[in-house]
């Protein structure tokens, strides 16, 4: 969930399937597919596809290279992310931590402007079956 900061601004919820590659103790592929709705009026629907290269730095933190692609449903627009990602893993085992807690800086959207960028609190809980 994103939560305006300035008037005029939108909501936006997410929901979506994360998927990991480990490189053993040496860095992490993040991949994922997410539905986004945006209380924009009209409504606007995103699938989300995110791509993060992460290093690990110790035992418990990470950081390295954001992007991917956001595409809007109705095919009016698209968009390409590059950013840094730094966080830190929580609990659990090493290959099997319960949870990330961490850092995101990206600008929106390469293809346009640099003048929409952003900076998130991002946390990540994991269910493994």
């Amino acid at each position: 969930i994103t939560l305006p900061t300035r008037d005029g601004e939108y909501v936006l919820v997410e929901a979506g399937v994360p998927f990991n590659i480990h490189f053993g103790q040496v860095a992490r592929l993040d991949l994922g597919a997410f539905l986004q709705l945006e209380t924009t009026d009209p409504l606007a629907w995103w699938a989300r596809f995110p791509i993060a290269l992460t290093f690990n730095i110790g035992r418990r933190f990470m950081l390295g290279p954001y992007t991917g692609f956001r595409v809007r449903l109705d095919a009016r627009d698209a968009q390409i992310p590059v950013g840094f990602v730094a966080a830190g893993t929580l609990g659990g085992a090493a290959m099997n931590p319960i949870g990330d807690i961490g850092g995101q800086f990206q600008f929106d959207d390469v293809t346009g402007s640099l003048d929409n960028w952003s900076v998130a609190l991002v946390t990540r809980w994991f269910l493994y079956l």
